[in-house]
Formats: C-alpha cells, sequence, structure tokens
C-alpha cells in the first residue's frame, strides 16, 4: 500500500526548473523508494503497466536531477523482473532513455 501511494505522488506530479529543492528532493526520494521495492520480482510482476509511464515521465525530465537517475533504475528492475513492463517500456521507446541516463559522456572511461 506504501509503494501505491509513492507511485502515486510521482503520477500527480512533475520536476521543472521552477520546482523547489524540497519538492525536488520528495520526488527524487520517492522514486529511490519505489527503485528498491522494485528488486523483488513478485512486487514487479504486481505492478499494472501505467507505472512504468510514471516513471518514463521522470527519467526524462529536463532537468539534470537526482530523479532521472532514481526513476531510471526503477524502470530498469521493472524491465529486469517483469516481461509486461519491458514490453510497456519498450513501446515507448524507454530502453533509449535507460541508455542515455547510464551511459558514460563522450571521452570518459
Amino acid at each position: 500500500q506504501i509503494l501505491e501511494k509513492l507511485v502515486d505522488l510521482l503520477e500527480c506530479n512533475s520536476v521543472s526548473k521552477e520546482s523547489s529543492k524540497s519538492a525536488t528532493a520528495i520526488l527524487s526520494n520517492a522514486a529511490l523508494c519505489c527503485a528498491h521495492c522494485f528488486q523483488d520480482e513478485g512486487v514487479c510482476k504486481a505492478q499494472e503497466v501505467k507505472v512504468v509511464d510514471t516513471m518514463l515521465k521522470h527519467a526524462k525530465a529536463d532537468k539534470g536531477l537526482a530523479i532521472q537517475q532514481n526513476a531510471a533504475i526503477a524502470l530498469a528492475r521493472l524491465a529486469t523482473n517483469s516481461a509486461p513492463l519491458l514490453e510497456r517500456l519498450r513501446e515507448l521507446r524507454g530502453l533509449e532513455i535507460l541508455h542515455s541516463r547510464f551511459s558514460l559522456p563522450e571521452g570518459s572511461s
């Protein structure tokens, strides 16, 4: 039930350049908590497909924030543990977003 509330919080809110630091921190921490919960395969399989849409919205945020990384981690865990959620991520071209979040910048090693 707590996980459901965290996902609802993320679904109803978004981060923008105008967001306060505390609002950004709350959403970022909510995404991180979800990512931790999504380590459990059973939890992932119990999620509705819309959770992918919600996490992808935050992973694509236009600001270089921790929420991008935390949402991307949550998405990676969802996709790893649930075939239907992986399929939804593919439909939304979310694998490209994950790749961009986890890739090193050019020239880094």
